[in-house]
């Protein structure tokens, strides 16, 4: 699991601090310098500044799933990233754009987060791209990029028709009529290949837990007790 760029913006504000000095040591250069090498450095970092303008414009609104160009687009974002490094719930607004343009009513939605999503699709719905049903058969559905592999195990619904949303951050796929059964090609993973929320592949699914406890308040000690022993379960299993 990557660590979030989020967690480094203080260095990244130092880096930026330590360039201050530079417009004057170019103003500074040796008397001994041909003008035509006065004049390289400035237009040097002209270029670069303009170069950064350039990629911010162009990749406005959607900075997060945003790789440059040293990525060579071999692999998609979620594939050479995760956390909120491609998704935090922040393509939530393009999702429900998508719902309302597609005139969808209930959407299933596999979400990289904690909270509910009603205030922002009321169309959607709790999902586990892992454990589609019958019920939703036919239907678009709406995955994080960060549920696909990393935090669940979904590439199988690459297989088909589908559409990026918010750059990339999430992903909208129009399930069959009828989904292939659990290990068959086009079908959801088994259980044994289940990725769980910040747990890998050990469990227990933290993110349901989370909701119970948002859904149902009055629950929140059990689901910390449930927590506490799934953790002691598995340091005495590591021991």
């Amino acid at each position: 699991m990557t660590i979030s760029i989020r967690h480094f913006s203080l260095p990244i504000v130092l880096l930026i601090l330590l360039l201050a000095p530079l417009p004057a040591l170019l103003r500074c250069s040796p008397a001994s310098a041909t003008p035509g090498a006065r004049a390289l450095m400035p237009a040097i970092v002209i270029s670069l500044a303009a170069s950064c303008v350039f990629t911010a414009a162009a990749a406005y609104p959607y900075y997060f799933p945003y790789f440059n160009s040293l990525s060579l687009a071999a692999q998609p974002a979620y594939v050479l990233a995760s956390d909120s490094n491609v998704d935090w719930d922040q393509a939530l607004p393009d999702v429900e754009r998508f719902a309302a343009t597609h005139a969808i009513t209930d959407l299933p939605l596999d979400d990289f987060g904690i909270a509910t999503t009603s205030s922002w699709v009321p169309q959607a719905r709790y999902w586990d791209c892992q454990t589609p049903s019958a019920a939703d058969d036919g239907k678009w559905v709406v995955v994080s990029a960060n549920m696909l592999i990393d935090s669940h195990n979904c590439e199988y619904l690459f297989s088909y028709p589908h559409e990026a949303l918010a750059g990339g951050s999430m992903y909208a796929f129009h399930l069959p009529f009828r989904l292939p059964s659990a290990g068959s090609p086009g079908g959801p993973p088994l259980a044994a290949q289940f990725h769980f929320f910040l747990s890998g592949r050990a469990g227990p699914d933290v993110r349901l837990t989370f909701l119970e406890a948002v859904w149902q308040p009055e629950k929140i000690p059990a689901a910390v007790a449930r927590l506490q022993a799934e953790k002691s379960k598995r340091k005495a299993a590591k021991q």
